[in-house]
């Protein structure tokens, strides 16, 4: 009878440790299996986050040339446009230059009639320009 207790008592023992040694298996499959997911989850993430800088970056090179093309065009206008500023100004520096010749050999025709006029008048004792017959050529 001892011995049936003895023999009972190492048998529950035993089941005990095989459920241990069981839920300790489980318990490391678990983890196990936890940890491939996560992995397989964080390699779908960083694939579809490459395949979104890869999109990216094929975008970006679609438009290089692209951009290129405009900044040319962008920097032909411009210069087309500094060209028609230089001749606008060259024009207008000649028409001003022409305008103010004129106006001085308008002026100097005047003053010289007025000279002529005043130097030719006997009632003209001390003219305002301080020219007279006799200093006059000197």
């Amino acid at each position: 009878h001892k011995r049936d207790m003895e023999l009972q008592r190492r048998d529950m023992a035993r089941r005990k440790l095989m459920d241990e040694v069981d839920q300790d298996r489980r318990r490391n499959l678990a983890i196990k299996d936890e940890r491939r997911m996560d992995a397989l989850k964080q390699k779908a993430l960083d694939k579809e986050e490459m395949d979104r800088f890869e999109e990216e970056y094929k975008r970006s090179k679609a438009n290089d040339g692209r951009d290129a093309f405009i900044r040319n065009k962008q920097v032909q206008a411009d210069q087309l446009k500094l060209i028609a500023q230089k001749q606008q100004r060259r024009e207008l520096e000649k028409a001003i230059a022409i305008h103010e010749k004129e106006y001085i050999d308008r002026a100097e025709a005047a003053l010289a009639y007025h000279i002529e006029k005043e130097k030719n008048d006997p009632s003209v004792k001390k003219p305002w320009h301080g020219l007279t017959k006799d200093n006059w050529y000197s």
